[in-house]
């Protein structure tokens, strides 16, 4: 078995100390002394457009040499603390200068600008005063604790209507772990016969009640009143876990009682319906991988992680001594992390994949996870404001209040989508300046932002493709919003739909309605944009207009691009794998190595280029981690590629086989290929940058690939 990407027990060695950064106080003194220099200078009108154009000038060039040497920590924390002036600069200018409140109508408008304005530059403090540490620090990362004692752990797998392939694979995994005296329960809220045999049948114990009320979190509380566990791991249906997930947690549990939860990082065992639309799989980072490379190691540092519904070890006395898991919201984990943290509790946050689930796999699927997100992010705030309840501290209510506030940028998004239109169709005045004084204030603001937030973002985050994401998901979740103002009834929870990936490719034009009738707009924006910069000499602002509608145009075709629904090939769906493997077809064997694997496919490579595989009656044989062969029934071959070095095969696998007749095989080959695969334990951070050109095609191509889709 090759020891590279296959691992029984973690590493218990030391962390490496923390080292921080000494904040000098001289300069963080000198950099708000000039904030309120230019202040005053504003409020007197002593900055003319002239200086301003210089001081633009000169924060971008700063700007652009820090960035240049980015690779330094000194060099990160000037491009910091340029962006935080400029920010500042900008709206101190808007506030003191440009907006034009003379009627009732141009104050509504100037105002509601302003607001939107203010929100995006609170939300990118916020977030860079988070990430900043992480730049400056060597920050340690929670290894395993050795544990002192065995306390039982009962592991909650919840359902409600998931696929049984997708739940089998699920317990296949909790079966794998390390640990001896775990107990595994499935929760199954859509009460089905054929789950409760499905359980059995794998040594598990099964949980239905006559209700669905409370959800997920009512769900959780029924069993947690019918089990007796010190600790509970909680897995969604489609989570599947590694089995050393205990040995990188439960130590943290038993060494500190205070901390209530400690929760793990996950990846992802399929392509996401977005980029799979996109074609961008596997050459451009998951959206998730932001969420739990950055933001939540960011925010465990200040006492604000939380739990985020699975993949986590629950201490069950904290859980009692609030009630359970709170029931009123449907984001049950995040409102109940709120409770702990008044109760005096804390969580923690461990960033080393150790869970492996499914991302949605088609846009309805992700429009109602997003949905239901956004809908629990309002029902928090209504009930449990952090920036309102007791006994959380400064740090706690700014990492949760940011958490919660994030989900409504779709907002500003819609506005700004409009405005430019507005701008030459109303006379509308919510500006007392030349929009060519505005640009030369913004300019810095947004390159320098930019550049900031490629430093932090760019292995992580793909900066240009996430905005088309959101642009996708702002109808849907305006609609939520709506909803959500003016229903008080209690809303249904709607679990995200898994296991039901397309064969075929499709244009889902009805989803998209919203989309292109924003697109009409960006269009007659960019086309009066046009006829300025064509009739004026105001060169800066009119180029400045046609970019921002020009940008809006774009990003709003790539997420029609996104309703071309292409089939799920067998790349999309698995883990890397280097597994040594022999393939047997008849009398002849063929060696080579196991390089990508799902429960339904294989990918086998091997160096006999010129080798006729037959597989009607041909096996794939491998090991697993105790030595033990496996042996997997091949159906036929879905695709063949040579290159200069190998070749690569890959198999579908005769799945009923696995499925239906032998559990315990079944469950050898996942903790085999998953559960002990540390391939998937780090995470993959890629460089965004090298799809852009093949996005941009991508994207500008959409009318011409949508008629293609068109039902008849």
């Amino acid at each position: 078995m090759s020891e590279s990407s296959l691992q029984a027990k973690p590493n218990l060695s030391n962390a490496l100390p923390s080292r921080r950064i000494s904040f000098r106080w001289l300069y963080v003194l000198v950099f708000f002394l000039a904030i309120i220099e230019y202040a005053i200078a504003c409020g007197c009108r002593v900055l003319g457009d002239n200086l301003e154009s210089v001081l633009s000038v000169a924060l971008f060039l700063i700007g652009f040499v820090a960035y240049r040497f980015r690779s330094h920590k000194g060099a990160i924390l000037v491009l910091w603390a340029t962006l935080m002036f400029s920010v500042a600069r900008f709206l101190i200018w808007r506030v003191c200068i440009s907006l034009n409140l003379n009627t009732p109508a141009n104050a509504a408008v100037a105002l509601l600008f302003f607001s939107f304005e203010l929100y995006f530059a609170v939300l990118l403090v916020t977030e860079t005063l988070l990430l900043m540490p992480l730049q400056l620090e060597n920050v340690a990362v929670p290894l395993p604790v050795p544990r002192n004692r065995e306390p039982d752990v009962d592991v909650f797998i919840a359902t409600l209507a998931e696929p049984l392939d997708v739940v089998r694979r699920t317990i296949a995994g909790a079966l794998s772990i390390d640990y001896q005296n775990k107990k595994i329960y499935v929760l199954d809220d859509g009460n089905r016969e054929e789950m409760r045999h499905l359980a059995e049948s794998m040594g598990c114990s099964y949980i239905a009640r006559a209700d669905r009320s409370g959800a997920k979190a009512g769900n959780l509380n029924n069993a947690l009143r019918q089990t007796t566990g010190e600790f509970i791991l909680t897995l969604d249906a489609d989570h599947v876990p590694a089995s050393t997930i205990l040995d990188y947690t439960l130590g943290h549990l038993l060494n500190d009682d205070k901390i209530w939860v400690a929760q793990i990082s996950q990846d992802y065992i399929n392509t996401s319906a977005l980029d799979k639309n996109m074609k961008l799989a596997q050459s451009i980072p998951h959206e998730q991988m932001l969420f739990f490379s950055l933001i939540m190691p960011a925010i465990s540092r200040l006492g604000g992680a939380f739990w985020v519904g699975s993949g986590a070890v629950l201490r069950r006395s904290a859980l009692d001594k609030v009630g359970g898991v709170d029931e009123r919201t449907v984001t049950e984990d995040l409102h109940t992390s709120i409770k702990m943290c008044q109760s005096g509790f804390k969580a923690l946050h461990i960033p080393i994949n150790q869970v492996l689930c499914m991302q949605p796999e088609s846009l309805r699927a992700d429009a109602i996870q997003r949905r239901r997100w956004f809908r629990g992010a309002i029902q928090v705030l209504r009930v449990s404001n952090p920036l309102l309840v007791k006994n959380l501290t400064i740090q706690q209510r700014i990492c949760f209040s940011f958490s919660l506030w994030v989900y409504f940028r779709f907002l500003p998004r819609l506005v700004f989508i409009l405005v430019p239109v507005l701008f030459f169709l109303i006379d509308l005045s919510p500006l007392r300046v030349p929009l060519a004084s505005l640009t030369i204030v913004f300019l810095p603001y947004y390159l320098v932002g930019l550049m900031l937030f490629h430093s932090f973002y760019s292995r992580h985050h793909a900066v240009f493709l996430a905005e088309a994401y959101e642009f996708w998901r702002t109808p849907g979740l305006f609609a939520e919003l709506i909803s959500a103002l003016f229903s008080w009834r209690k809303s249904i929870f709607k679990t995200t739909p898994k296991g039901l990936a397309g064969q075929s490719a499709s244009f889902d034009l009805a989803i998209v309605v919203p989309h292109i009738a924003l697109l009409c707009p960006a269009m007659l924006g960019i086309f009066t944009s046009l006829l300025w910069l064509l009739t004026t000499t105001d060169y800066l602002a009119a180029g400045f207009v046609l970019y921002w509608n020009s940008y809006n145009f774009l990003l709003l075709l790539c997420a029609i691009c996104l309703a071309i629904e292409h089939p799920f090939e067998p790349r999309h769906i698995g883990v890397k794998a280097d597994l040594p493997a022999v393939l047997k077809a008849g009398d002849e064997e063929h060696e080579g190595r196991l390089v990508h694997v799902s429960d339904r496919h294989v990918e086998f490579a091997t160096r006999g280029r010129e080798t006729n595989f037959a597989v009607g009656a041909a096996t794939l044989n491998l090991v697993d981690w105790q030595g033990k062969p496996i042996s997997l029934p091949l159906s036929e071959i879905v695709k063949d590629v040579c290159n200069e070095e190998e070749r690569q095969v890959t198999f579908s696998l005769q799945t009923d086989h696995w499925f239906k007749q032998d559990h315990d095989a079944y469950r050898r080959f996942i903790e085999t290929v998953i559960c002990r695969n540390s391939s998937w334990f780090v995470p993959d951070c890629q460089n965004s940058i090298a799809s852009l050109p093949r996005f941009l095609y991508l994207v500008l191509s959409t009318p011409l690939r949508a008629l293609k889709h068109l039902p008849n």
